[in-house]
């Protein structure tokens, strides 16, 4: 037993998704699916050797799917309601209460593949046997249809009276839901590939899963995109832009941010209120690239160009309505777009002369 928690050890230090358990935390803006936690834990699964269990009809389902998934993304939170039954003798030796979260894929022939495995949780020994304990895995990736299972580490070594293994209290006696269980010593891993060896009528796994999609799911998982959500261009905020009067143009400094895909796109505008009219000073389309710095040339009209030479400066709105490069995207995801706007002083680096400011006055023909 001890050389096959020493290969479970390593195996968790390998797989590719580490795990922590945290305090139990909602996310109601996410979709749920497995059981509502409302059963009562009172059934007892104990095994000798490792042991998966997941549902194929649940009583109590949330989303309709028992343990599939119904999108593809991010397993971001998982609850599990019971405990361990501890031993009554208190001289016995205190039993490992290690379990792991798996994500199994259903194959053609009607087996199931380990796809992935979480790194090692515990169910808590002893205490309320309804207590509800939240965990939170790190990149538990699912495609739409992966089956989310609860893999126990058996404890051949660790079992009384009547029970033969380590006794988990996380079922429940519900007719109408059914468990799927297998059990091999060493024979759960990343890779291993069976088909259920026994189907439990009337047990529910009371075990339920938080599901991130979209921007709320990491780039690690398919369709996720957390770390790439689209901020827009930055403008620095409060320049001072020299208006260039010859070239009737103003410089803007902006940045694309890092985690941009392909580029920052769109179009740049300035706008100012000029003797309480507002008033469109110019436009500029831009295309920078990520974790990049540019000046934006935005052009003006030669009648602009003189009424801020007319002002000596101006403090305009420069607003930048952009998107992202979609087809730089990790996973297919639409368009991100996002307008940002700061305010931008506009200084002429030719102020007129003395006279300049007037109008020509029309000669009188005598």
């Amino acid at each position: 037993m001890a050389a096959r928690i020493g290969r479970l050890r390593l195996a968790a230090l390998a797989t590719v998704v580490a795990a922590l358990a945290l305090p139990a935390s909602g996310q109601a803006s996410y979709s749920r699916f497995g059981s509502d936690l409302t059963a009562p834990a009172n059934m007892v699964e104990a095994h000798g050797a490792d042991s998966a269990f997941w549902s194929v009809e649940l009583q109590h389902d949330i989303a309709g799917t028992a343990m599939a998934a119904p999108a593809e993304g991010q397993v971001t939170e998982l609850k599990v309601k019971g405990s361990v039954i501890p031993n009554p003798d208190p001289n016995a030796p205190r039993p490992m209460t290690m379990f792991h979260f798996q994500v199994l894929r259903p194959q053609s022939d009607g087996t199931v593949k380990v796809w992935l495995s979480s790194g090692a949780f515990y169910t808590p020994l002893g205490g309320d046997p309804q207590q509800v304990n939240s965990y939170r895995p790190i990149n538990l990736c699912v495609h739409k249809g992966d089956i989310v299972d609860f893999n126990d580490i058996g404890g051949s070594e660790w079992w009384w009276q009547p029970y033969q293994g380590m006794p988990f209290q996380v079922f429940s006696r519900v007719p109408g839901s059914t468990t799927n269980f297998y059990s091999k010593d060493n024979g759960t891993n990343n890779g291993d590939q069976w088909a259920p060896a026994e189907t439990h009528q009337g047990q529910e796994l009371l075990m339920q899963m938080v599901l991130a999609t979209g921007p709320d799911s990491t780039d690690t998982c398919p369709g996720g995109y957390s770390q790439h959500v689209f901020k827009g261009l930055d403008v620095r905020a409060r320049q001072s832009a020299i208006l260039r009067t010859l070239a009737r143009e103003a410089r803007v400094r902006a940045t694309c941010p890092s985690n941009t895909y392909g580029a920052c796109i769109g179009t740049l505008r300035l706008d100012a209120t000029v003797k309480g009219r507002r008033l469109t000073l110019g436009t500029a389309p831009f295309r920078v690239l990520p974790a990049t710095s540019v000046n934006v040339h935005v052009g003006l009209s030669a009648t602009t160009v003189r009424t801020i030479q007319k002002a000596g400066r101006i403090v305009a709105t420069a607003t930048a309505d952009s998107h992202d490069d979609r087809n730089a995207a990790t996973w297919p995801i639409g368009t991100q777009s996002k307008t940002t706007s700061t305010t931008v002083t506009l200084t002429p680096d030719r102020t007129l002369k003395a006279g300049q400011h007037k109008k020509p006055r029309k000669r009188r023909h005598r």
